[in-house]
Formats: structure tokens, C-alpha cells, sequence
């Protein structure tokens, strides 16, 4: 998710197990931690989209790194701190003190990545052992209700200090709400691609792949995005609250072998690993007597235009056939009105239109 809401995780994390041991310097330390596997950006850093894409949320992301990255992170952050003494007055070992700092760090390092897994964008929780992309898609990446109970608790903490047991019951309680609006959004999530598996079957439309995605700031209004066997799609909107019929938009996908191409180079690849396989490919003629291939992620779209992906690719050919260059496809959001988006969501999720 966005960097706030972890940094606001691993501070939480810190309130409400560690802080009494460790004071209040154990928030600063536990929302470092929740930002440290995102700084994997400086990765790509310099490149294009295609790089970020396939380091994004990879091996700092893995839970099988993580446990041995917070041990020197824990050093580091007990050293910094100094030696601390127990209720009595008797100086702590530094065995005792590590392997305290060390649970907090685990434990705001490994929360990341189990957060990041529950959004679309997909997390590679298992490398470098596997690069497959794991993605629950039960929460939006960026989405205020999950955000806000963690923040008010870290910032009740900041203002208001000297409460340590107030402290650590605010902290606890904005974890447990945070985790079960996960639990709601898996749930809704479930609900919306049972309804869209019944109206699609009842359209004759057989789905190889269906996915329901939870669109940005909510879990109410839910992208649905099925593709067939022929690689064609169709998407639409479902509201947990209104339940109306989904008003699916077809999308046929285009067969050439310049489709095979792009989807065959370098970048196709990256593209078709990253979005899972749901990219539709469209053919246009350039003015220069070429052609471009267009892939599309269609798990990424907003509601005021569906078909308006976060994520793609732009293939140009000559007019012999041959690749000529591979670019992200930037300027498909380029119009969007954020005002015009929020008021469509709030349309969709009372009215379903």
C-alpha cells in the first residue's frame, strides 16, 4: 500500500507491543521498518516502467529475506538507542535488548509485504525462490479506511504521552479494526465475483480467468474484469451495497502475429508476468506506415473511463514487421478529474450506475 499506511503499520506495531519496553522511540524505529522494503525503487532507479515492474516488490518483499534483514536492523536500531535497564533499575543484557529490537523489526518488516499481498498489484512473497505474484486482492492501494484507525492511534500516542497502557490499547484496537476491514474486503471481494460468475454465465460468456478488484479509496465498489478463452474480456462494475446487475463492456482482443511479437520481447514478457496474463493487445496504424501494439493491464481502470489502465505497454513496428521500439504507455491517464472520479464512485456504490 502507500506509504503512509505502512509506515503508520509498523509505528502501530511498535505502540502496541514494544513501547513500553522499548519507549517512544520504538514508533520511529517500527516506521522505518514499515518503509524499508519499498525502498527497493532505488532498483530501477533511472530506468523505465518495465524495471520498476519487475523489481517492485521482489526479493525486499520476500518473507524469506525479511527474518534475516531485521536482524542487523535490530542492532543497529538497539545501538542507536543505547543500553536500557529493567523496572528495577538493573541495566538489560544485550542479548536481551537485541532480540527485543529484533521481534519489532520482524515484526514491522514482515507485516509489509503480508499487507502489500492483500492489494492487485501482486507480491513476490517467496523469492528468490519463485517470482510468482501473490495478490489477495482485498484492499485498494491506497484506501483511507484502513489508514486512518492506525494513524490516529500513532498520532493519540505522539500528543498524548505518558499513557503507555491507553497507548497500547489504542494501538491494538486500530490493528484489530485495521485487520478486520481486510476480512470485510476479502469478503466483498468474494461476494462481487460470485454475482458477476452467475450474470456472465446467464451472457454466455465463459470466463477462463475472472478476478474481482477492489477500486481505489474503497471495498464497496469492485472492478470485475473476466477474460475467455480467446482472450477477449469483459468489465464492469459491482456495488456491495446496491447489488445491481453488472453493465459488463466487451473488449475484443486482436489476433496478428505483431501481437505475438510484442507479447514475446523483453518487455511483453515483463507485462504479461506482472498482470498475470491479463493484457488485451490492440493493433493501430501509425502514420509513418507502421503499426503499434498496445497491451493494456486490465486489472487497473477507473470508472469514468474502464478501459483507462495504470499499467501497459506500447509496441511500435516498422513496416517490414521488425520491433522498433518498446515504451510504457504514458498518457493514458493524462485528462482523469479525481473530482469526477470520486463523484462517480459515490454513484456507483449507492445507485450501482
Amino acid at each position: 500500500m502507500d506509504t503512509i499506511t505502512q509506515a503508520a503499520l509498523g509505528a502501530c506495531i511498535a505502540q502496541a507491543g514494544f513501547s513500553s519496553r522499548l519507549g517512544r522511540r520504538s514508533l520511529i524505529v517500527g516506521a522505518v521498518c514499515g518503509l524499508l522494503p519499498d525502498f527497493d525503487f532505488l532498483l530501477s532507479a533511472g530506468q523505465d516502467e518495465f524495471a520498476y515492474l519487475l523489481t517492485h516488490r521482489g526479493w525486499s518483499h520476500s518473507l524469506l529475506v525479511l527474518p534475516f534483514a531485521a536482524l542487523p536492523v535490530a542492532w543497529l536500531s538497539m545501538k542507536l538507542a543505547g543500553q536500557r535497564k529493567t523496572a528495577g533499575g538493573v541495566p538489560e543484557t544485550p542479548a536481551s535488548q537485541l532480540w527485543l529490537w529484533y521481534q519489532l523489526c520482524f515484526l514491522a518488516l514482515i507485516t509489509h509485504p503480508l499487507l502489500d499481498m492483500f492489494t492487485t498489484f501482486g507480491t513476490q512473497i517467496l523469492a528468490p525462490f519463485s517470482n510468482k505474484r501473490f495478490a489477495l486482492d482485498g484492499v485498494a492501494i491506497i484506501d483511507p479506511a484502513y489508514t486512518v484507525p492506525l494513524l490516529a492511534a500513532v498520532l493519540y500516542c505522539l500528543i498524548r504521552p505518558g499513557n503507555t497502557r491507553g497507548h497500547q490499547r489504542w494501538a491494538r484496537g486500530a490493528l484489530v479494526l485495521s485487520s478486520l476491514y481486510l476480512g470485510l474486503g476479502l469478503f466483498n471481494g468474494w461476494q462481487a465475483k460470485e454475482a458477476a460468475s452467475r450474470q456472465l454465465a446467464a451472457e454466455q460468456f465463459d470466463p477462463v480467468d475472472l478476478r474481482a478488484i477492489p477500486t481505489l479509496t474503497n471495498n464497496i465498489v469492485w472492478r470485475i474484469v473476466a477474460k475467455d478463452a480467446d482472450g477477449n474480456f469483459a468489465v464492469g462494475f459491482h456495488s456491495a451495497i446496491a447489488r445491481t446487475p453488472i453493465e459488463f463492456i466487451p473488449y475484443e482482443s486482436e489476433q496478428s502475429s505483431l501481437v505475438d511479437q510484442a507479447l514475446s520481447s523483453e518487455q511483453g514478457e515483463i507485462l504479461r508476468w506482472f498482470s498475470t496474463g491479463l493484457l488485451w493487445p490492440q493493433v493501430f496504424e501509425t502514420s509513418d506506415g507502421g503499426q503499434d501494439v498496445v497491451l493494456t493491464d486490465m486489472r487497473f481502470g477507473v470508472v469514468t473511463r474502464p478501459v483507462t489502465s495504470f499499467f501497459g505497454g506500447v509496441f511500435s513496428f516498422e513496416q517490414n514487421g521488425s520491433l522498433a521500439e518498446a515504451r510504457p504507455l504514458d498518457g493514458n491517464r493524462d485528462g482523469l478529474d479525481p473530482a469526477l472520479e470520486l463523484k462517480a464512485l459515490w454513484s456507483m456504490a449507492w445507485t450501482g450506475s
